[in-house]
């Protein structure tokens, strides 16, 4: 990845709520610098602290401790019409839309500049600009009712973008499409950061959006940031079991019945990833060869995540402790990264 400026910086970020009497902890020690230009991801599951996370980016509300700044200005100090301007500079994409339904699409579009005093000619021209961009030029007097949920959402993209933000939040946003139409906006994203440079962060629960569409990820549970890195790495590496479940290219759940059966004769159960060109299949073919040790495939997948392919192995290896020993420091040699799995658990 190319050297890049910071444009936010979440230092030491905590927000805390009082509720009857009592403290919720929805935010602790929040540590993350965002780069300008690139997709960035936050995962988590319900109570995770992603929603309190959006309003505290989009200055909603105030932080109880810690900062967020946004090209070196701390939001904390931002008060009246420089709070506003940065409101209106930062565009933001709903699960649930959150349309105008009685305005048609070039109403919608129009709205945020409307509200900002534009000339009338420089809102039309930015109006058209946005719904080619989104591929909604013939639906620009057509209501929200009248559109399905994928272009619903394109006219929320549209209007985000209508007062030219250098950050977009999109929070659950595809959280109400089907699969295909959210393949169909996760690419436009893609388009957009592309085409006009523009700072995504992206919060959501969905495993496949982070996937298909951010360079880093950060995963949030309990408030807190557990763990954190380049999507391609946390996919390929995962360091706690939450990564493994969110990113999980293969399933090592070692109550399937196939692994169960397999460790009855003996062996290790063993993960192995590989990422990039690397194929594991004459690695495995050397180990037969060189340690005499047996290899049995159980299942394998392969995914491409970030432009990088990433392929993952359960396997059965037998043959001795020492030859299983000595393929699996061959396997490490050539960078394939492996992992004996509980074999415990899998008897239980």
């Amino acid at each position: 990845m190319s050297e890049r400026d910071t444009l936010i910086e979440i230092k030491h970020l905590s927000k805390t709520y009082t509720v009857g009497g009592s403290e919720i902890h929805a935010l602790k020690d929040i540590n993350i610098n965002i780069e300008e230009g690139e997709i960035f991801g936050f995962i988590g599951q319900s109570g995770a602290g992603k929603s309190s996370l959006v309003r505290c980016l989009a200055s909603l509300e105030p932080i109880t401790s810690g900062k967020v700044l946004v090209n070196g200005v701390d939001l904390s100090t931002l008060r009246g019409e420089q709070l506003r301007f940065y409101r209106r500079k930062l565009g933001l994409v709903f699960q649930h839309f959150n349309l105008l339904m009685n305005s048609t699409v070039y109403e919608n579009i129009a709205f945020p500049l409307k509200v900002a005093k534009k000339p009338r000619a420089y809102i039309q021209s930015q109006v058209s600009k946005l719904l080619e961009l989104v591929g909604l030029e013939d639906k620009r007097n057509s209501y929200p009712a009248r559109l399905s949920g994928g272009q619903k959402q394109r006219v929320g993209i549209a209007r985000a973008l209508a007062a030219e933000p250098s950050i977009v939040i999109c929070d659950e946003a595809t959280s109400a499409l089907d699969p295909t139409t959210t393949e169909s906006i996760m690419q436009l994203i893609k388009q957009i950061n592309r085409q006009l440079g523009i700072t995504f962060v992206i919060i959501t629960h969905e495993m496949e959006v982070i996937k298909q569409v951010c360079s880093r990820v950060a995963i949030l549970e309990d408030g807190e940031v557990i763990e954190m890195g380049s999507v391609v790495d946390v996919c390929a590496y995962p360091k706690t079991d939450t990564a493994r479940r969110f990113f999980k290219i293969v399933d090592t759940e070692l109550t399937n019945p196939a692994y169960k059966n397999a460790l009855l004769s003996g062996g290790l159960l063993i993960k192995a990833t590989f990422v990039g060109e690397t194929t594991p299949d004459p690695f495995m073919s050397e180990c037969v060869k060189r340690f005499g040790v047996t290899v049995s495939i159980l299942s394998g997948n392969i995914q491409e995540i970030s432009q990088t392919l990433i392929g993952c192995l359960v396997i059965k290896l037998d043959g001795g402790e020492s030859a299983v020993q000595s393929a699996l420091a061959y396997l490490d040699e050539h960078n394939i990264i492996t992992e004996v799995l509980n074999i415990e658990q899998a008897g239980s």
